[in-house]
């Protein structure tokens, strides 16, 4: 086991964030008293256009790997991807405890059930009635916020020296459509027992005023659905269950079918509904919705952050197998960007828009709020909470800045800016950062793990690139040519170029190989150093590319 370097005893109290900070998403928080760990929540981010392959992202659990004999539970606060995403790919490393609300810990089983791991023993269910769940050294009550899923939490952390409020996901909203309404009696209880740190979500700290209300949405689509004529196509995150529910009262209300159309939104709802958190509602699949009259049917579609793979983007690019698009259409994007995805999004809107589709998006008053609070919603938390502290979170750094900014105008006395890794001392003294754990990010390429700086991505960069040239060459006992070299690119040479310009490589990498004396030829790695150096020469000379180069020698 390694041991990492910093001030440590037994009651001191660390927060060490290994994702979710200076980015949104990827969410893994870290409480460490003396050598105890208790983690919060364990979520995947998107990857971006520059991991070739790589759909998502999840924390490096180096660390707690290291330390795993020292982790007493993993908390969750909701089940969004960001939070709980990551579990069925990190958790079979540390085998700790699942401490979830009934909702998240149906999601969780179906991701365990999914990739064949045995769930008997390692998720608890926390309910309303569960009171405080003591992990010694730390005690724990999980507190009703709204957000935008069902059974969302914030949490307080207290220890014999410190109480700590975690907010997870929150907002205020007196009328969610689903789900409850933050404790706001639980909050003032609070008050009483000397916060000394709130470690909080700082999505929409830049943004004046308040989120909204889940209602106003609702209202909203009931108005923008009663004046459609033609197909209507709603695309949403699958996970928002409050806003899933408000587009099937929307279109049930003017006499239209809903149709659920992608796996993770059949996941959900299913989910919400072993719950019991949905009624028993009217829903069809896509190929009975393929059967009604556009005028009769919304669908609902995954893919509003653009996923190439998603229903929506297939709908748009015209190769769903069962759901197009015409100029009589409207397709509502009911959600916001998340940062880094505005170029895949404009890509769908572009397709949509060539076909004559109308496009209704979070520009237009009422479609879309979000689950995360406004200047006003935070300035109230802290009213009411008192805070010493507070340690900004879930958000990007202009949002975390702004967040830090708004807490000091509120009378908080300290309010640091950290970075991933970071081992941030709240107890005993001031908030200081006394050290540095190893984090980053790993790619989850098909069913493995590895680090987002691994040779394949790089090799595959370099293919997207510069191309790749496969060389062959057969030799036989006396080391001659057996036939001639075969060269074949991809990505090199034009197609009407390519014969040609492949005899004159072929033509030169055959002066190459006479050139190599008798005894060196006998020498494998010296053959193919000799050919794959001449060919990159050649093509960097004639093209000004470096493509990739492989050689294969055969000895008949």
């Amino acid at each position: 086991m390694k041991d990492y370097l910093f001030p440590n005893s037994e009651n001191s109290l660390h927060f060490i964030p290994l994702g979710g900070v200076g980015e949104i998403g990827m969410n893994l928080s870290v409480y460490q008293k003396g050598d105890s760990l208790l983690l919060v929540d364990l979520g995947f981010t998107f990857a971006d256009e520059t991991l070739l392959g790589i759909d998502l992202i999840v924390p490096d659990p180096e660390y707690l790997i290291e330390n795993k004999e020292k982790i007493i539970a993993l908390l969750v606060t909701h089940g969004h991807e960001d939070h709980i995403g990551a579990i069925p790919y990190i958790w079979p490393l540390l085998g700790c405890p699942i401490y979830a609300r009934p909702f998240s810990s149906e999601l969780i089983r179906q991701k365990f059930d999914d990739f064949g791991i045995n769930n008997d023993y390692a998720i608890n269910e926390i309910s309303e009635s569960s009171g405080t769940l003591n992990l010694d050294p730390f005690e724990i009550s999980f507190i009703n916020v709204t957000h935008s899923i069902p059974e969302s939490s914030a949490l307080v952390i207290k220890t014999d020296e410190a109480v700590i409020f975690h907010t997870g996901d929150w907002k205020l909203d007196d009328d969610p459509i689903i789900g409850q309404v933050t404790d706001h009696q639980a909050l003032c209880d609070l008050r009483k027992k000397d916060i000394l740190a709130v470690v909080g979500d700082s999505t929409n700290a830049t943004k004046e005023g308040w989120s909204g209300s889940e209602s106003v949405v609702q209202s909203c689509l009931n108005e923008i659905f009663e004046g459609i004529k033609g197909g209507i196509i709603v695309t949403q995150f699958a996970s928002n269950i409050a806003r899933l529910v408000s587009v099937i009262k929307s279109a049930h209300a003017n006499n239209r079918e809903v149709v659920l159309v992608g796996r993770s939104l059949w996941r959900y709802f299913s989910a919400a509904q072993r719950s019991q958190i949905i009624d028993e509602v009217r829903v069809l699949n896509d190929i009975e919705g393929s059967k009604l009259h556009r005028d009769q049917v919304v669908f609902i579609c995954t893919g509003c952050q653009g996923e190439s793979k998603a229903a929506m983007s297939r709908v748009a690019s015209g190769v769903h197998p069962r759901i197009s698009v015409t100029d009589k259409d409207t397709v509502i994007f009911s959600s916001k960007i998340i940062p880094g995805n505005e170029k895949p999004i404009s890509r769908v809107k572009n397709l949509l828009s060539a076909k004559g589709v109308k496009i209704i998006d979070e520009t237009f008053p009422g479609v879309h709020v979000s689950g995360h609070p406004h200047k006003e919603e935070i300035i109230n938390l802290y009213s009411l909470l008192k805070p010493e502290v507070v340690v900004p979170i879930h958000g990007e750094t202009i949002h975390m800045k702004a967040h830090s900014e708004l807490a000091i105008s509120t009378g908080v006395k300290d309010s640091p800016i950290i970075n991933n890794g970071d081992v941030l001392r709240l107890y005993p003294r001031s908030p200081e950062i006394v050290g540095k754990v190893p984090n980053g990010r790993l790619a989850i390429d098909g069913g493995r793990l590895i680090s987002i700086k691994d040779s394949i991505l790089r090799s595959r960069k370099k293919l997207l690139i510069n191309g790749s040239v496969f060389i062959t060459l057969i030799l036989d006992k006396n080391c001659k040519l057996f036939g001639d070299i075969k060269v074949t690119d991809k990505g090199v040479f034009r197609v009407e170029d390519s014969k040609e310009n492949i005899d004159i490589l072929v033509k030169s990498l055959r002066k190459v190989f006479r050139s190599i004396s008798n005894k060196k030829v006998k020498d494998d790695d010296t053959v193919i150093e000799r050919i794959s150096t001449s060919t990159r020469k050649i093509i960097f000379e004639s093209y000004g590319k470096k493509p990739q180069i492989e050689v294969h020698l055969i000895r008949v």
